[in-house]
């Protein structure tokens, strides 16, 4: 258990895993979105492309997160 516990708080601390998760996380989902979004052109209508805005608005907090926890490291 003490070996997990070990391998874990490197993953985290270490090597930064949660927000870089959640950047590629972020990254990945917006990508699937827009790519879904424009396969069918005669689907897009103003409420659709009020939900694609709001998963590009998912990738600006995830990167607003990831910037404001990297210069709390730097310091």
């Amino acid at each position: 258990m003490a070996r997990i516990n070990e391998y874990i708080r490197i993953l985290f601390d270490e090597c930064k895993f949660a927000r870089r998760f959640s950047l590629f996380w972020a990254m990945g989902l917006v990508t699937y979105v827009v790519v879904s979004f424009f396969e069918r052109p005669d689907f897009m209508e103003a409420p659709q492309a009020s939900v694609v805005i709001a998963f590009v608005g998912v990738l600006t907090t995830v990167i607003g997160f990831y910037q404001w926890h990297r210069s709390k490291d730097l310091k």
